[in-house]
């Protein structure tokens, strides 16, 4: 039972590194289209690509989330923990780069 927790955290925190860049990705996206609209982050003035900045900023985004899905799936049902716990649980396993690049640059 160990092995498998073992290796889902293990899993979860090398998958966290390309994590980092479709993590920017969104962030950037959501910052300059729709939380710009409602007051959000101000918008870049030379963002006017258009309909380009879904296929070339969301397409990575849901590749690795479809990536994540694809890796847990086996792994989950080898553990024996509800998947309301599972999933979440690994999501912010798989954010720990991400958070650790945020805290050290002192943003």
């Amino acid at each position: 039972m160990w092995k498998w927790w073992l290796t889902a955290v293990g899993m979860n925190l090398v998958l966290g590194v390309p994590a980092v860049v479709a993590t920017w990705l969104l962030w950037y996206f959501l910052a300059n289209g729709p939380l710009a609209e409602y007051g959000g982050e101000m918008r870049n003035p030379t963002e006017n690509d258009g309909t380009a900045v879904l296929l070339v900023f969301l397409a990575p985004v849901v590749g690795f989330a479809l990536l994540w899905w694809l890796a847990n799936r086996p792994v989950r049902r080898r553990i024996p923990v509800a998947w309301p716990l599972y999933w979440p649980v690994s999501l912010l396993v798989t954010l720990v780069p991400t958070l650790g690049l945020v805290i050290s640059s002192g943003s």
